[in-house]
């Protein structure tokens, strides 16, 4: 009787430490020895249309789907559940009073990445010289908050939104990380997003800019029957994917897809 041919990655679930808190991670990696490129991916606020906050859901499942990049042995893919997410400890959202108590949260999250970062260094199949990060909404801005302490080789910010529909750029942990940004930045965002307006992506893209900064910004375009925030759905990567692939190989100098699958 043959064998089945075992899957290329596997999947696998851990924990670290950051600020005192215990973050749950889901690890999603080739099988392949060797050292890979890392994505890190950080997940939006969870918020339902009814308003309330999914704290408790997790990014992941053993069941979840490998990206391409994994299957193809090109890359692994880290998702850290942000402080009070998932199985981690923490400080919840849903306990914010304010939008600074939000920013102040955010940035609790950033640190939780840049930790998340400092345990790949000991993981031997993980080539923490080629780090991508990546995050939609609540996610995009953690990631760029997070981008502004690590040695990374790009980040990818989709739909980036804090919550307030003005989306202030004069905040000042936007402006920190506006000033230590050194590896380039892809914002995509929906243009018909009225949860995340797009303005903020262009205000950001634009700072960048005459900062002399490497931000490119990719706008996508009214999709029937979806609201523009669900684009960024992994569901939706064929609206996104081939955007997100090639600024992943130029950032990590790989070839092939990470997220898109053949047609």
């Amino acid at each position: 009787m043959a064998q089945s041919t075992p899957p290329a990655g596997l999947i696998e679930r851990t924990t670290y430490g950051s600020d005192g808190y215990v973050i749950d991670l889901w690890v999603m990696r080739p099988r392949s020895a060797g050292r890979v490129p890392v994505v890190v991916y950080n997940h939006g606020s969870r918020q339902q249309a009814d308003g309330r906050i999914d704290s408790a859901c997790s990014t992941l499942s053993f069941e979840t789907p490998l990206w391409r990049g994994v299957r193809d042995g090109s890359c692994a893919v880290v998702f850290p559940e942000g402080r009070g997410y998932g199985a981690s400890t923490g400080p919840q959202l849903a306990d914010c009073g304010s939008m600074q108590d939000v920013w102040t949260f955010l940035g609790g999250r950033a640190r939780d990445v840049v930790a998340a970062v400092a345990w790949l260094d000991s993981q031997g199949w993980a080539d923490t010289s080629r780090v991508l990060l990546c995050g939609c909404s609540h996610g995009g801005i953690v990631s760029f908050l997070a981008q502004a302490d690590l040695d990374v080789r790009g980040t990818v910010l989709q739909a980036p939104a804090a919550g307030d529909q003005a989306q202030e750029v004069t905040q000042p942990a936007l402006i920190r990380a506006l000033a230590l940004s050194r590896a380039p930045i892809l914002l995509q965002h929906a243009q018909h997003d009225l949860h995340a307006p797009v303005e903020f992506s262009r205000s950001l893209h634009r700072l960048g800019r005459e900062r002399a900064k490497d931000f490119r910004l990719h706008e996508y375009p009214l999709q029937p029957s979806m609201p523009g925030h669900d684009q960024f759905a992994w569901g939706n990567r064929a609206i996104w994917g081939a955007d997100f692939d090639s600024f992943a190989r130029g950032s990590l100098g790989i070839s092939g897809s990470l997220v898109c699958d053949p047609p």
